[in-house]
Formats: structure tokens, sequence, C-alpha cells
């Protein structure tokens, strides 16, 4: 889906989407059906647990036929696909930053007020020019960045904790804002953080966890 999306001729006549067999474990790492194998999406489903947790239930098994058929493993898959309400929200929300004008056809959201706040506080023409980036070290399970490299940063943190992020890579200095769910206000930029390296982003001090969301631009 990735790649049709992204092709200049075939990206633009795609208006809607859908996820099948794409979805964030538990413990942040992707699950998705690989392209190019004459296998089927049940037969890759295998693969649906994190290689360790796969590990660990056939060394305790006492099944005797492939561990893939046994209730142990059916329950673990089922914990696995049903993921986390904030990877749930990841999913859809990486698609509605960088294709603003696609139509996802998802139930519900689980973060209202959230998604009410984004689409407030910064212009989809910006959070359209941002893609997923592996830059989170921690908490990976409840946080995830979109990036536009050289240009800005869109930093989630579902559960209103510090996040590391991982700007080796970039040069310069970046001004930080932070979106509060709660209020539905992006604060006033009054951090400079420093590029070169991991940066710690930490959410002003609140009365309880909440989704917040670091928005860092080049100054």
């Amino acid at each position: 889906m990735d790649a049709i999306l992204a092709d200049p001729v075939r990206g633009p006549l795609i208006t809607a989407i859908d996820f099948h067999h794409w979805f964030y474990r538990p413990d942040g790492s992707l699950f998705a059906i690989e392209g190019g194998k004459n296998e089927a999406p049940r037969e890759q489903s295998v693969n649906i647990l994190p290689e360790a947790d796969g590990l660990a239930l056939r060394a305790r098994s006492n099944y005797a036929g492939n561990i893939v058929n046994s209730p142990e493993f059916q329950r673990a898959s089922q914990q696995v696909r049903a993921g986390t309400a904030a990877l749930r929200y990841r999913a859809v929300r990486e698609y509605r930053d960088a294709f603003p004008d696609l139509v996802i056809l998802r139930r519900g959201d689980e973060f209202p007020a959230l998604t009410a706040a984004l689409e407030k506080a910064i212009p989809r023409a910006l959070r359209g020019q941002t893609r997923p980036a592996d830059l989170v070290r921690d908490p990976v399970a409840t946080a995830w960045c979109m990036a536009a490299p050289g240009s800005a940063y869109l930093v989630y943190t579902l559960a209103g904790e510090a996040v590391s992020l991982d700007l080796a890579g970039e040069r310069g200095r970046f001004s930080l804002a932070w979106l509060d769910s709660a209020s539905g206000e992006l604060g006033r930029a009054g951090e400079t953080i420093a590029a070169g390296q991991t940066v710690r982003l930490a959410p002003p001090p609140a009365t309880g966890p909440r989704p917040w969301v670091a928005w860092l631009t080049r100054l």
C-alpha cells in the first residue's frame, strides 16, 4: 500500500484505505504481510507473535501438533492482534498525518480530543509533509514520531511520558512547542532543541497522564 500511495501516477487515484494483516503489536513492533512471497496472509500469520514470545510459547507448550494450531497460540495471537488503544490510534494517525486527503475506513476514534486538537492547531499541509520515522527510543509502546527531516517533527506521547528522540542524524536547532489534548491548545514555543544527539522531550507538568504532542520546527 505504501508503494502505491507514494507512486506519482497511481497514488492520486487512491481515495480511501483500510488495514488488513497490518498492525502494531503491543510492544510497538509492526506486523505486516510481506509482498513478493508465494504465501497467503494466513500462512504468514505464523509470525504474528514477536520472535521471543513465539519461542517462549513453544518451550512451555505440550501441544503435540503444529504450535500455530494450539489453543495457546490462538489466544496469544488474538491478544497481539487487538493491540492497545495507543497503537491502534498510531496506525490510523500515521496515515492521517501523511495523507490528510485520504479517507481511512476505521470505526470510532479512541482519542477524539487529541484528533480535534491536531486538526485545529497544526495545518494539514505541514502534517502532510511528514512520514513515520523510527526515531523514538523510549517509550516505544506509547510514543512515535512523524518526521519531515530538516524541517519539522511531530512526536506523540499518548501516556504523557517523556520521550527519548534520536536526532543524531539531524543538524541545527529546533523550537519546541507542546500540544495539549485536554485544552486543545498549542503552547508557545519556549524551548530550543539542539539536534545531532538523542534528546529528551518532557511534556509540561499536568494533572494526571494524558496525550501530548511535541511539535519541533527548524529555527
